[in-house]
């Protein structure tokens, strides 16, 4: 169990360490000239719509498991995207917002597949990323002592993890008795 703990916390440390270290790859020339492209009076944060939504999957605290994914019906739970981009295959990002609360016990915490990335800190209709204005949190909420619990972490990863796949703006706890 410490060696799964240990792994754990360096997945999550990697994850963190990667999303703050690397600026964010976008279209080739974004970030030159502040300002361009930017909506009046939208000084913070960067512009969605500048974004191409392609290979995008929406997931919002306020979304419903019943939604088809998109901007206007975003999915509420980041397991359930997960699981879909995993079935469509290829590269995906899912834009997160809100914070959300995954079980362990359940089964509802977050397991990354290679070429899934989680990008958090979007505004409620996705329309700003800016994570110290719109911070999105996933914490783990089972309530069973770590001896119990085969995982008792809110992040794992379900095999090899390369830089196709990236967690950014979006701090992950584990159950309240996971030390």
């Amino acid at each position: 169990m410490s060696m799964l703990r240990t792994t754990l916390s360096f997945l999550v440390v990697m994850a963190t360490t990667v999303a703050c270290s690397e600026a964010p790859q976008g279209d080739e020339g974004e970030g030159e000239g502040e300002g361009e492209g930017e909506g009046e009076g939208e000084g913070e944060g960067e512009r969605e719509d500048a974004v191409d939504d392609a290979n995008v999957l929406f997931v919002s605290a306020a979304g419903s498991d019943t939604g088809d994914d998109s901007r206007l019906s975003p999915l509420r739970s980041i397991h359930l995207a997960v699981e879909r981009a995993a079935e469509l295959g290829g590269v995906w990002t899912m834009r997160v917002a809100g914070a959300h609360d995954v079980n362990s016990q359940a089964g509802t915490h977050v397991v990354l597949v290679e070429g899934v990335s989680l990008q958090g800190g979007w505004s409620n209709g996705f329309q700003v990323h800016d994570s110290s204005l719109h911070p999105t949190t996933v914490v783990d909420v089972a309530d069973f002592p770590v001896v119990d619990a085969p995982t008792n972490a809110a992040l794992l990863a379900s095999g090899p993890i390369t830089r196709a796949t990236r967690v950014e703006d979006m701090p992950f706890r584990g159950a309240p008795n996971n030390v």
